[in-house]
């Protein structure tokens, strides 16, 4: 046995009185047990504190101009880059992206580059092949041709960005949609749509991308909600196995629904659809923990709950999906929350939003899941204005340390640490 300040220690595995970030922990702790909540800044010292902050380095400007549907991806090998799509409003709203360097606290951007030349204002979405360092995917509305839903390959050389051809993935509005690429796979990627053109059906197709990474192939359109309109929608990829998609949506009467799509080749077949909240909710968003095999968070707008700011922890198993207990981050009217899993610390997770409630300034909010059990800290702002799309992922370069890209009239970014 060892002393512990104002508990003990033990070289056995038990389970321990905590944790807790204030008051007296009482009750025995194993040394892995003391150094994994140490980690997270939690300790079990009588009448001691030892609070999670989270601090942020200057805001910095990388849009001038009037820019809005701010969308962020990372790149998980070369740790510190990033890439931001965004519509540009003094440019007749285009489709841009621009790339970002992180060194501590400070971000280096490259030259912004146009994807789109027609209006993309109902938004943009990246993401970054897990296969190679170098090469992403941008899709988008395509306004100006009848709003189809589009995509385009991209290619980093430092921050330069250069794109291929475009390629139409649902020849119909599309005015909402996602993408993710497949945890395992070389260049083949999942996209969930709203599909205007068969009634705002919830649709997913699998994309292809060509061996000179310029162009993109798709199979065909599978659905997996045609009970209702799918307002909104959010997909991720399960990082320990490959095919498999969780899919979250905002379902019939607008309840909060989840299901698990798995690809083979271009086919999509679908598990059993499971509702996560059977309220209203909006906005629901998904990320996966990387550190903790089959665990997933969902963040979302609770309108049967005032439009307060929620989280619930899901489990896949297979083609099944089980969930915890949702939990409140802000009794307000919490707008346009995004979700980022720690690439670094397991359980630990970061949401950014709008907070609607206080001159809807944007906020983070660390949370942190102990056994599908989810806790937060105090909620920290970011930026003392109008906040719209922020838009968060963490880093995989030091444990704690995220990037957030929002526009409030001007595109900007901060990078926000955790201790």
């Amino acid at each position: 046995m060892k002393d512990w300040p104002g508990s003990v220690i033990s070289n056995t595995p038990v389970v321990p009185a905590g944790p807790y970030q204030t008051g007296a922990a009482s009750g025995i702790w194993s040394l892995d047990q003391a150094a994994d909540y140490a980690k997270q800044g939690i300790w079990p010292i009588a009448g001691n504190t030892a609070p999670i902050v989270t601090t942020y380095g200057t805001v910095q400007t990388f849009a001038a101009g009037a820019t809005g549907s701010t969308k962020i991806a990372i790149d998980d090998r070369r740790t510190t880059r990033f890439i931001v799509s965004y519509y540009n409003n003094a440019a007749a709203n285009v489709g841009t992206m621009i790339a970002g360097d992180i060194s501590g606290t400070t971000v280096t951007y490259g030259t912004a580059a146009v994807f789109n030349n027609d209006a993309t204002y109902y938004g943009a979405s990246p993401a970054y092949n897990k296969s190679d360092a170098d090469k992403a995917v941008v899709l988008y509305c395509d306004v100006n041709s009848s709003a189809y839903g589009k995509s385009k390959t991209v290619t980093l050389s430092g921050t330069s960005l250069s794109f291929g051809s475009a390629a139409t993935f649902n020849s119909a509005a599309t005015y909402v949609s996602a993408l993710e690429f497949d945890s395992i796979e070389d260049n083949t990627f999942a996209i969930a749509f709203k599909d205007s053109g068969n009634s705002d059906y919830g649709t997913a197709i699998i994309g292809t991308v060509d061996a000179a990474y310029t162009g993109i192939t798709y199979g065909s359109k599978y659905v997996f909600n045609s009970a209702s309109s799918t307002p909104s929608i959010d997909i991720a990829a399960d990082p320990n196995t490959s095919y498999k998609f969780v899919i979250v949506y905002q379902g019939s009467g607008n309840q909060g629904k989840a299901v698990v799509a798995t690809r083979s080749g271009t086919t999509i077949s679908y598990g059993s659809v499971y509702t996560f909240d059977s309220g209203a909710i909006q906005d629901p968003k998904i990320d996966f923990d990387m550190l903790n095999s089959g665990k997933f968070i969902i963040t979302f707008k609770d309108n049967t709950n005032s439009g307060y700011g929620t989280c619930i922890v899901g489990t896949i198993s297979g083609t099944t999906l089980s969930f915890g207990t949702k939990a409140v981050y802000l009794s307000g009217s919490a707008n346009a929350a995004t979700i980022s899993c720690d690439r670094s610390t397991a359980g630990q997770f970061v949401v950014a939003y709008q907070d609607h409630s206080d001159s809807d300034y944007g906020y983070t909010v660390r949370g942190f899941n102990d056994n599908d059990v989810i806790t937060y800290q105090t909620p920290a702002k970011f930026n003392s204005a109008s906040t719209q799309t922020p838009d968060v992922v963490f880093t995989a370069d030091v444990a704690g340390k995220f990037v957030t890209a929002f526009a409030d009239g001007q595109g900007k970014s901060v990078i926000g640490e955790i201790s």
